[in-house]
């Protein structure tokens, strides 16, 4: 194929990629219906969590109906804003699809230091002893034990409360005043001034000197619970050990050890920012929504302690992970904070 491409008579020739594989396609699907199928998707886990919810006789059916919800949401999240592999231009909701919607995103509940109580959580062990059996390599018979100390460890967590994500969870809860979990409780639904990639970035704690921001918790149960099924109980590594994920970013798997009320924490923040997308986008008038009613689940956290729950919050917020014994070592403590950003 040729064309005129000036007086002089030159001309070019245009030369077409070779191709393998099959020239039967597949079904084209443009991201405004992978976004619905998306919207579909999460409508039905939320059904599927609010008939949960329904019927649930005891709390830990609950507990298992909200991370059954928070593995789900994080899968929406990691469609719609996150991307895959953490690529923006893999996600439904790129720069230009959310230019031409005009969507905005809200900022993270301000969090103001004279509403904030500190809460101390303490777990760990006494320590003890192992016994190490040398057997031989023919007969397997004992040859020597060898015991060997555990020294005590303790985990001290300082908790500067409330959290994101729980901003008015502030007062001791009963059951006509429960503690509720919505985008609300996170984010300032009020501003709508940010795009995707500056609101995933907004920093959601500090855990110690380490800024953590939104994106960085989605991304945790996205890539560890949501997408994949991984253990991270072992958060380091020995001397020439290759360096593991979870080992480079310790402090982003002990944040997702925290439990409040028996949920965790980042399963909350998970559930409330995809619920706010879902929201925001089932309101706009160029997106299509899934076929049937619009429900939101509404969980309502009661701790099943009496009284001032504050005076004792090792009630509601426990450290769900544990510890590598520190073998033949002194005691050991250590120590984490935790707290709003900002």
């Amino acid at each position: 194929m040729t064309h005129e491409a000036d007086a002089a008579d030159s001309a070019f020739t245009i030369k077409f990629v070779p191709s393998r594989g099959s020239p039967v396609t597949g079904r084209n699907k443009e991201k405004a219906e992978r976004t619905c199928e998306a919207l579909c998707d999460l409508q039905l886990a939320i059904d599927g969590t609010a008939a949960q919810l329904a019927r649930a006789e005891a709390f830990d059916q609950l507990q298992q109906s909200a991370a059954a919800l928070a593995r789900a949401c994080s899968i929406f999240l990691r469609k719609t804003v996150v991307g895959d592999r953490n690529a923006r231009a893999t996600r439904l909701l790129d720069d230009d699809i959310c230019r031409s919607l005009g969507l905005a995103f809200s900022r993270l509940r301000r969090i103001p230091t004279d509403r904030r109580r500190q809460l101390m959580i303490t777990s760990g062990f006494d320590g003890g002893q192992i016994l190490v059996e040398k057997l031989d390599e023919d007969t397997l018979t004992p040859q020597s034990v060898q015991e060997i100390a555990i020294g005590p460890q303790r985990l001290d967590l300082s908790v500067e409360w409330p959290l994101p994500g729980t901003a008015t969870w502030t007062e001791t809860p009963a059951a006509d005043t429960p503690w509720r979990v919505r985008p609300e409780e996170l984010f300032d639904t009020g501003s709508m001034d940010l795009d995707c990639d500056a609101w995933l970035g907004q920093q959601l704690v500090m855990f110690d000197n380490r800024g953590i921001s939104l994106k960085e918790a989605i991304r945790t149960v996205a890539n560890y619970e949501g997408a994949h099924s991984m253990n991270v109980a072992r958060l380091l590594r020995t001397e020439n050990e290759r360096d593991t994920n979870p080992s480079r970013n310790p402090e982003l798997h002990i944040l997702n050890n925290i439990r409040i009320s028996g949920i965790k924490f980042s399963h909350i923040v998970v559930i409330e920012t995809a619920l706010y997308v879902y929201c925001k986008l089932i309101a706009h008038t160029g997106i299509e929504n899934p076929k049937g009613d619009i429900n939101l689940p509404t969980f309502c956290l009661v701790p099943e302690s009496a009284g001032d729950i504050f005076s004792n919050p090792e009630t509601f917020v426990a450290y769900d992970g544990g510890f590598i014994p520190s073998l033949g070592g002194p005691p050991q403590t250590i120590s984490h904070t935790i707290r709003p950003a900002g």
